[in-house]
């Protein structure tokens, strides 16, 4: 669920917008890390 293939985008749309969640709860806690360290 994290990549994007044809099997997800025909999903509806609560599940949809839970899957683009969590692609970005995974996603910030590793930008935070390396904005962080490189500063």
């Amino acid at each position: 669920m994290i990549g994007v293939d044809y099997s997800s985008i025909s999903l509806n749309p609560p599940m949809w917008t839970l899957i683009q969640e969590m692609r970005i709860s995974l996603m910030f806690p590793l930008m935070a890390f390396l904005i962080v360290r490189c500063s």
